[in-house]
């Protein structure tokens, strides 16, 4: 089972209830929630109970890895305990920041504003040209990644790892993920689903794209992309971006952002699975539940990690069509 470990000295474990670990590829951050026994009448455990603060450090160690490591953000009088991983400072600091380069050294000039060092981080050669003001070294990134995937066609996420800022393109390879009961034996996660739900929605779709630029008060049109056959089907859905410089090229930029959104999105939601500490927010899983609609490779949008008597997870999986 985990382990808990408080300011990466002491183990805290048997004084920690409801731990439960969620990853979600639309936050910034992955957060810790767990409980503390509270009861000042009782001299015993009061003596004996860690006094953790706001601002110390925790370790959430895994049976093959390090799973969490961050700070608390806040303590709940009542015992409830919430960390961010080191994200958090990365949502939590402004930064003036001007820059007229490849997204790689942006990024590099980013991480010396914000203080961190760079991991992991694919080759990005989209020109940014942008003066960032009042946000923060999160939304700065955020930005600088869509321009990426506007331009390349290509979905990235990020994470804090190791105390490095690490960037990701979104997976093209199967995670298998398996589930180790007490007694050794080991089972596919997605054979035992839990409970399903989910929808097949056409509500985000856009099968038409016109890239404009606005100058002196007049709109211009610079490409289009759109699908004859999908337009047919739903109806047309116009989606128009603003491209304000000429540093990628607008027929691209309309071309992959209609490969973005031309689809169908299939979105699963799925609980009380056994758990498994290879599952995180994206990743890629292969199912094969016909008869819940849960079936081929889907992409892990969030999932949650509850740790107690055993391990379960709760997960939001989105069809890998979309990616």
């Amino acid at each position: 089972m985990v382990r808990m470990v408080w300011n990466r000295t002491t183990d805290i474990t048997d004084f920690c209830g409801s731990i439960s670990l969620s990853d979600n590829l639309d936050s910034v951050t992955m957060e810790l929630k767990w409980n503390m026994p509270v009861n000042p009448q009782d001299r015993y455990l009061f003596n004996s109970l860690p006094k953790l603060d706001v601002g110390d450090k925790i370790d959430l160690i895994g049976e093959t890895k390090t799973l969490f490591s961050g700070i608390i953000v806040e303590r709940g009088i009542a015992g409830e305990m919430t960390a961010y991983d080191y994200g958090f400072y990365l949502k939590n600091n402004d930064v003036i920041l001007q820059v007229k380069t490849d997204a790689n050294t942006a990024i590099s000039k980013l991480c010396e504003k914000a203080g961190i060092p760079l991991g992991v981080v694919p080759k990005m050669p989209t020109q940014i040209k942008k003066i960032y003001a009042e946000e923060s070294c999160a939304e700065i990134l955020e930005d600088i990644l869509e321009q990426v995937t506007a331009e390349q066609g290509k979905n990235y996420f990020w994470r804090v790892k190791g105390g490095k800022l690490n960037i990701y393109e979104y997976p093209t390879k199967i995670t298998y993920a398996y589930h180790k009961f007490e007694t050794g034996n080991r089972l596919d996660i997605t054979y035992a689903l839990g409970s399903v739900g989910g929808s097949d929605s056409i509500t985000e779709l856009r099968n038409a794209v016109q890239v404009v630029s606005e100058d002196n008060e007049t709109i211009k049109i610079l490409a289009t992309a759109e699908d004859a056959a999908s337009i047919a089907k739903f109806g047309r859905m116009l989606d128009v971006v603003k491209q304000s410089g000429d540093e990628q090229n607008p027929q691209t930029v309309a071309e992959n952002k209609l490969r973005e959104n031309n689809t169908v999105k299939k979105t699963r939601n799925v609980s009380n699975m056994l758990g498994s500490e290879a599952v995180e927010a994206g990743v890629l899983l292969l199912f094969s539940s016909d008869q819940f609609e849960v079936s081929g490779v889907y992409l892990v949008k969030n999932v949650t990690h509850t740790f107690g008597a055993g391990h379960t997870m709760s997960m939001d999986i989105m069809k890998a069509e979309v990616v």
